[in-house]
């Protein structure tokens, strides 16, 4: 090689070292500014199983509460000025269920139903944006009125091969971190059998504080700002859970009071990232409890109005996303025996869930009465009572005769919110989740990359966009 060809060779290595040195300097850059521009809050709603059909029927039945004019009342997140459209399908299957949605959402990947933050082989682990936020100074706080080591919640600091590891999910739950856990209790806290520690005091052990009261709830505040702490509602149902709106009947605490709470305890010079999952919306779709889902939505609702409000005193610092992870039920607006005729406000007779009605009058009746005594009649004052269903028809009549006669549980109260679904006008397509698209609401800095038809991976890119994050950590083989 002559002098020079060296010298062009030399000119052109100097010349790809600037060239990869201005390329560097300009993503650091670029992330430094997008750091800068990002939002300093962010809230992430999912309302577990809330379709359209759910969030229209909360808005027509407060419409029709409202007078007899025909108008909707509309919820505060579907006024937001960001619109989307979301498909849900899992890796396994065009239905998906809460642990690959849900996975989809947190990591951005897709994997086969029941698994959560693992691929397909089981072999390869995702990380969340919850944990990204909190590698990134951001405190983190996960809110849900379903257990804490549910699906949803468990799908932003978890990675196990099926949804029911319980108790492995809320070991790491407590590994996880992350600032602030609250609302629902924790299925299985010392095993399936009851033989390990119980993780109430593993997480204290791990420097958690633990709150299991509603009074050392509301005591929670600045002295606590420096706290991780996990805050179990008082009062829970025998499947961990909140209360249901239509059960707590204004009592107690709420969803709205956790993230209440949580934006109190969490707000910081670096901000937060906040996930709120109202996960009864999907248990009372799968009972097919028209009036219940109602409520949750309602409820739901009131709590993402808390964050708006905060939206509205940092406009330029706050993201709220509102979403669902699938629809559950197939509920419908409508039915083959309403015609063009909605009637909504049919469900302001039901006071209590279905759920609630079985355990206290129905269970109770058929365990202590032999079943050659079972009478129709001697519930039916309760069933008018509870669920309005009044001036019901010989057919209503001989449904409800028919089912009540059958043993096994849930037949009959199953019967009874059928016949008072079909007065109202709603019907259902299944007591499964179906694979129909959800929507996406958004509010805030950033909101305009939440606009489009898109799939829930993608949620997590627009969320990691936002907020700044740019890579996505995978582990390879275990």
């Amino acid at each position: 090689m002559n002098k020079k060809a060296r010298i062009i060779k030399k000119t052109a290595v100097i010349l790809s070292v600037f060239v990869l040195f201005l390329s560097i300097f300009s993503c650091a850059q670029k992330e430094r500014d997008s750091y800068a521009e990002s939002p300093k809050y962010v809230f992430l709603f999912i309302g577990d199983g809330m379709g359209l059909s759910q969030i229209h029927a909360a808005e027509i039945m407060q419409g029709a509460l409202s007078g007899k004019e025909v108008k909707i009342h509309k919820l505060s997140f579907t006024q937001f000025p960001g619109t989307g459209l979301m498909t849900t399908f899992s890796s396994s299957s065009y239905i998906t269920d809460s642990a690959a949605s849900g996975t989809a959402m947190a990591s951005g990947h897709k994997t086969v139903n029941g698994r959560i933050n693992r691929d397909e082989t089981n072999r390869v682990e995702f990380k969340t944006i919850a944990e990204m936020a909190k590698e990134k100074g951001m405190k983190v706080g996960i809110i849900s009125n379903v257990p804490l080591n549910h699906a949803t919640p468990a799908c932003f600091y978890a990675r196990v091969p099926h949804r029911q590891n319980y108790y492995k999910i809320a070991q790491q739950m407590i590994e996880s971190g992350f600032d602030f856990f609250g609302g629902g209790g924790l299925y299985y806290p010392t095993g399936r059998k009851g033989l390990q520690t119980d993780i109430l005091e593993i997480a204290r052990e791990k420097g958690y504080t633990v709150i299991q009261s509603e009074q050392e709830f509301l005591s929670l505040g600045k002295k606590n700002k420096e706290d991780r702490v996990i805050a179990l509602n008082e009062k829970l149902t025998s499947d961990d859970a909140m209360p249901y709106q239509i059960d707590a009947d204004g009592r107690g605490l709420s969803l709205v009071d956790y993230v209440d709470k949580s934006i109190e305890l969490l707000d910081n010079d670096k901000g937060f990232f906040m996930m709120v999952e109202g996960g009864e919306i999907d248990w009372a779709a799968h009972d097919h409890d028209a009036a219940t889902v109602i409520g949750e939505v309602i409820g739901f609702d009131r709590a993402v109005l808390r964050a708006v409000r905060f939206y509205n005193e940092r406009p330029d610092e706050t993201l709220i996303i509102v979403t669902a992870d699938h629809e559950t039920g197939g509920m419908s607006l409508g039915s083959e025996f309403s015609g063009y005729s909605q009637s909504l406000e049919v469900l302001r007779g039901q006071t209590m869930s279905l759920e609630k009605f079985n355990d206290i009058y129905v269970k109770p009746y058929k365990s202590g009465t032999d079943k050659e005594e079972w009478k129709l009649d001697d519930l039916m004052p309760l069933i008018q009572e509870n669920f309005g269903l009044k001036g019901l028809t010989g057919k209503d009549i001989e449904e409800l005769n028919r089912s009540f006669r059958e043993p096994k549980n849930g037949i009959f109260i199953q019967k009874i919110v059928e016949i008072l679904d079909r007065k109202a006008g709603i019907s259902w397509g299944t007591e499964a989740h179906t694979a129909a698209p959800v929507p996406v609401f958004s509010i805030g800095k950033g909101y305009e990359q939440f606009i489009g038809y898109y799939d829930n991976t993608d949620l997590f890119d627009k969320m990691a966009g936002a907020m700044g994050i740019y890579q996505l950590e995978i582990s390879g083989d275990m």
